[in-house]
């Protein structure tokens, strides 16, 4: 039997098919033509790809052929589809863009048609849109509001906007510089994007304006395109089926790409060191949750963990206003994850607490509405302050995947007082934190208070530190050194004073440090601190003076870092930890990067084991390699 016939009986299979015939009927009726057009399309496409350009794609009958592949059993272009759906599945993109398109496929009917997701149809050739009308009004389902067509001409015109995901099937080797066209396509994307490309190998054809010989040299190109190569999957023709290969010796097949975009974040060498101590470590399929400081630092730990597996898109992050640098933010979005819109939102008329609660329960609200938590094996929740685990802990109450971790001591000290419904590692209250970390603080704080007061050309000659925590303490002695300084706690305890002598020393000292982790100066005491006394913290939030209660008393106003000036107090950076100015940084890599290993280990040990519901510790083992190679590099 010759290739001819052997295409007619291929052909003929799939239109009077017992699962497909009904299909294809209807299909030949809303197109106007006949079984006998359909076949000779069939033919003129499969018969000899050696001798036809592109100009093929114009015939109705040509894409009427092309889908006839696509339900032909054993085909390589059904293995292909099935591939593309499971990467999408995958990567649960929202927003999608097919570039030369061609035909409806698998994934269109499967994924687009049955989840919220928008898909943007894109060919140069209006037989590829007349055809998908008529093929999605059979297939029955609601299509026009998640689908769109545009017709576009790739070599003239490069870009067609921002979506999570870029698909050129078996399209890109079809325009005149394919290098070109990808590297600027790359370059205009959304960075955190993907890309599914799908690239022949084998012998150029004459439809194709670029080839690949070998696997190897298409990895090279794409790597040369500004792109990560996250998965690939070969798909081999059959010869039994895919006729069109025999011209080739059967030497031509394709290889599906699932890539990134390349987007560079520093090493942390210390990071570098935790990630070697666990080298299999795996964590795909895990839902990360996360509140911090949106700053570099933190942005390279977040993409240090990511690089353990997770998606970028499974990364749901809300920072704090009085921290967040805008610039980095930025970066955060650039590595795909999911900032909460809330992340820089501010009313200077507010507390911080109570607007940040409201961020937090809206931000996991929303994560729950919107992600479907079967897909997931575990749900990893790394916190700062405690927020966000005190109400994870009721809504996530019965499952049992989740498992947190506490960067903070205040934090510490907030979930310790719940019944826990899952467990948390304990980073807060580690001694290599609390040995190590401290001294950071304590430095970049001071640093900037002595550049405010210097600014300020104020004269200060007594200092009152409240709260004789590890900071505190630091700060005291820091202080010394050029001020009178005295320290109140209220636990008698640690407290360096009487409760009389506080109130004594509220009425005369110059300037008033927060170091408690709550309110150490209520509203009312205003009234009897020294006149025009500087207020200054170094704890979370801006609880340690009811700040808001001095902002109340100007116009409402978004930025954080203002200096408010009454009668009665001068209260530095709006009531917020003074360390915390903008930047990027407050305290240098090479030394925050101690704090950062330390949550990076915290999140790899938090995955390894089942904990009961309780509060864990860092792993001491872990604690001392850190610290050791932290000395080493320090």
């Amino acid at each position: 039997m010759d290739k001819e016939q052997k295409l007619k009986e291929l052909a003929l299979s799939v239109v009077d098919g017992t699962s497909t015939s009904k299909e294809i009927n209807k299909l030949l009726s809303s197109l106007d033509m006949s079984k006998k057009d359909l076949i000779e399309g069939y033919l003129l496409y499969n018969l000899d790809i050696s001798i036809y350009a592109n100009e093929i794609y114009e015939h109705k009958e040509v894409r009427f052929a092309m889908y006839l592949q696509n339900l032909m059993k054993g085909s390589w272009h059904i293995k292909r589809h099935e591939i593309v759906l499971n990467i999408l599945k995958e990567l649960k993109s929202k927003s999608i863009v097919d570039m030369g398109f061609g035909l409806p496929s698998k994934y269109m009917k499967e994924y687009v048609l049955e989840n919220e997701v928008k898909l943007k149809l894109v060919d140069f050739y209006d037989s590829a849109f007349n055809f998908s009308e008529k093929l999605f009004d059979i297939w029955g389902k609601p299509w026009k509001e998640k689908i769109s067509f545009k017709s576009l001409d790739m070599n003239k015109k490069t870009y067609v906007g921002n979506f999570d995901c870029y698909l050129f099937m078996d399209s890109i080797e079809h325009i005149n510089n394919p290098e070109k066209y990808l590297k600027k396509f790359v370059k205009k994307s959304n960075p955190g994007t993907n890309f599914i490309i799908s690239l022949p190998i084998g012998p150029l054809i004459p439809s194709h304006t670029r080839g690949w010989k070998t696997e190897k040299e298409a990895i090279k190109w794409l790597s040369d395109c500004d792109l990560i190569i996250d998965k690939k999957e070969n798909v081999y023709p059959n010869p039994k089926v895919d006729l069109f290969a025999a011209e080739t010796n059967n030497e031509i097949y394709d290889i599906i790409f699932c890539c990134s975009k390349k987007y560079d974040i520093a090493n942390l060498p210390l990071l570098d060191e935790v990630k070697n101590l666990n080298p299999e470590i795996n964590l795909k399929n895990t839902l990360l949750i996360v509140c911090h400081h949106i700053l570099i630092s933190n942005l390279i730990l977040l993409d240090y963990i990511i690089k353990l597996g997770i998606n970028p898109r499974d990364v749901f992050l809300i920072g704090k206003s009085y921290s967040t640098c805008n610039k980095t933010l930025e970066d955060y979005k650039k590595l795909g994850v999911n900032v909460d819109e809330n992340s820089f939102r501010f009313d200077s008329h507010i507390s911080f607490d109570k607007q940040f609660s409201k961020h937090i329960k809206k931000f996991l609200k929303n994560i729950i509405n919107q992600e479907n938590h079967s897909n997931y094996e575990r749900i990893l929740i790394l916190d700062d302050g405690g927020g966000l685990l005190i109400q994870a802990n009721e809504l996530f109450a019965s499952d049992k995947r989740v498992v947190g971790v506490e960067q903070t001591s205040s934090g510490y000290h907030r979930v310790n007082k719940l019944e826990l419904n899952f467990p948390i590692i304990n980073v807060a209250r580690s001694r290599a934190k609390l040995d190590h970390e401290t001294p950071m603080i304590v430095e970049a704080f001071s640093k900037e208070l002595y550049k405010r007061l210097r600014q300020m050309d104020r004269k200060i000659e007594n200092i009152l530190v409240i709260g004789n925590g590890p900071v505190g303490a630091g700060i005291a002695e820091d202080l010394r050194e050029d001020y009178e300084v005295f320290v109140y706690d209220k636990d008698r305890e640690k407290s360096e004073i009487s409760e009389k002598d506080f109130i004594i020393l509220l009425t005369g000292c110059d300037l008033i440090i927060g170091c408690s982790g709550e309110t150490g100066v209520l509203k009312s005491f205003y009234p009897i601190l020294k006149r025009r006394v500087i207020l200054a913290s170094v704890s979370s939030s801006d609880r340690e003076f009811e700040g808001y209660k001095i902002r109340k008393k100007h116009e409402k106003i978004s930025n954080t870092h203002k200096d408010f000036h009454t009668e009665e107090v001068i209260l530095l950076n709006g009531g917020f930890p003074l360390n915390f100015d903008g930047h990027k940084l407050c305290v240098p890599l090479e030394k925050i990067q101690l704090t950062e290993a330390l949550m990076f280990a915290a999140a790899i040990q938090a995955i390894q084991t089942s904990y009961e519901k309780n509060i864990i510790d860092l792993d001491s083992k872990t604690q001392d390699f850190i610290i050791e190679r932290f000395e080493e590099l320090d």
